[in-house]
């Protein structure tokens, strides 16, 4: 079994190559040269797909109207078309582990860079940050 470390936000972002534009509020980075983009998926919401994968989706969250303002969204928005109109759609992982309280915006998360899991968006709702993206 592979022994997973778990890090601060800003250290499992650099580990994949990638910066946060604020290591408070962001959820996503990217190269200084824009040719890597990393996303925060959080742990909870990444599902095995029948056959092999993993599937992460937003569409139609319970939790959207909690996030939907946040900078954090609406970076990711930017970060997401980044990735889609240069990255072929591809983005690097950065897996949340929300506090002991269970509450992801809140401080005590930690953060888990994955180098082996690179997941391709799917669908990217613009307006609101929904998004589905599998593993590529």
């Amino acid at each position: 079994m592979q022994t997973r470390t778990m890090v601060g936000k800003v250290e499992a972002y650099a580990a994949l190559g990638a910066a946060l534009k604020n290591e408070r509020w962001a959820w996503s980075g990217h190269s200084e040269d824009e040719t890597v983009v990393v996303v925060t998926l959080w742990a909870d919401k990444l599902r095995e797909v029948p056959g092999g994968g993993t599937r992460y989706d937003l569409f139609d969250a319970p939790d959207l109207d909690a996030w939907r303002t946040k900078r954090g969204n609406r970076e990711r928005i930017r970060d997401l078309l980044l990735a889609r109109d240069r990255c072929d759609g591809l983005f690097g992982v950065v897996v949340g582990h929300a506090n002991e309280a269970g509450d992801a915006m809140l401080e005590g998360s930690v953060y888990e860079a994955r180098p082996d899991l690179v997941m391709r968006l799917i669908d990217l709702d613009e307006a609101t940050g929904e998004f589905s993206a599998e593993t590529a």
